[in-house]
C-alpha cells in the first residue's frame, strides 16, 4: 500500500506508524538490551554480530557475548554489550 495513504490512516485514527505499515519498532534497552518487532528473519548469527531482515531493510547489531534471548514470529530479543547498531 502507498506510504502516503498509510500515513494519513495512520493520523486520521491515531494508530502508530509501525502497526499499519510493518516497520521495524526498536527498542534499546540501555547497552545490553535491544528488542526489534516486526522483524521477518535471521540471516546471520554469532556472538560477535548478529543480522536480519525487516519488511525493507537489513538490521545488524554488533559487540560482545550477543545472544538471543527471546524469538518469536515478529520478534526478537537480543542481549549483550552492543556497540554498533546498523541499517543496510
Amino acid at each position: 500500500m502507498d506510504t502516503d495513504i498509510l500515513n494519513h490512516i495512520s493520523d486520521c485514527f491515531g494508530l502508530p506508524k509501525d502497526v499499519i505499515s510493518d516497520l521495524p519498532l526498536i527498542n534499546i534497552i540501555g547497552s545490553h538490551e535491544i528488542v526489534v518487532d516486526n522483524f521477518k528473519n535471521i540471516k546471520e548469527f554469532s556472538d560477535k554480530r548478529i543480522k536480519f531482515n525487516t519488511k525493507d531493510k537489513c538490521i545488524v547489531l554488533s559487540g560482545n557475548s550477543l545472544e538471543i534471548a527471546h524469538l518469536t514470529k515478529e520478534s526478537i530479543t537480543v542481549k549483550g554489550n552492543f556497540n554498533k547498531l546498523e541499517f543496510g
